[in-house]
């Protein structure tokens, strides 16, 4: 029982300065992801997908144009460790991803 007490207060021990060493990680939109985004839409120009492109504001996303509308439909934001997929209209949150690739599976518009 006195091993199982010092093992606990040793886990519980954090030595001083330890929250300063604390990086958080988010991810960010990169050239290489308008890259890939951008020959997702050639291929999935036939289901609807029109263009894409890169907002410029302070959080960078993704935004995805369809033929239905001249009004963005889709929105890639990176949040934390994730990549999320909003309804740009309605503001709905679609689903959030690991990995990029499997954000833009995600859109799926109906010619």
């Amino acid at each position: 029982m006195a091993a199982a007490a010092r093992d606990r207060s040793e886990v519980q021990t954090i030595p001083s300065g330890a929250a300063e060493n604390v990086v958080s990680l988010h991810l960010r939109v990169l050239p290489r992801h308008l890259d890939e985004a951008s020959s997702w839409v050639r291929a999935g120009s036939r289901m609807g997908l029109l263009d894409v492109a890169i907002t410029e504001d302070v959080q960078q996303a993704l935004v995805v144009w369809v033929r239905e509308s001249s009004e963005p439909a889709y929105l890639v934001t990176p949040v934390r460790m994730d990549w999320v997929v909003t309804d740009y209209t309605s503001g709905r949150k679609l689903g959030a991803f690991r990995h990029f690739a499997q954000a833009l599976h995600c859109i799926r518009p109906i010619c």
